[in-house]
């Protein structure tokens, strides 16, 4: 479980959107992109949070698998730099 997004295709696919976004004038509604790139991530991370809550994981293994942490400081990190 807690693991249904972490195909290594969706990561890439989204940095490659990131450097394009940044590195260029390719993609003409950059901001409209980013903004929902930062909204995936914010819901990647509900549903990290949601899947522990639904598994009755102790406190513990909420850190031992932190990457709904990542998901949310990123998704802000996106909304800032839009």
């Amino acid at each position: 479980m807690c693991a249904f997004q972490m195909l290594s295709i969706d990561l890439f696919v989204v940095m490659v959107v990131l450097f394009i976004i940044s590195l260029t004038e390719i993609i003409p509604f950059e901001y409209e992109l980013t903004i929902i790139l930062s909204v995936v991530f914010f819901l990647w991370g509900v549903a990290w949070l949601v899947q522990l809550l639904w598994l009755k994981s102790k406190r513990k293994e909420y850190f031992l698998l932190p990457q709904w942490i990542i998901w949310f400081v990123c998704s802000p990190l996106l909304y800032w730099g839009a």
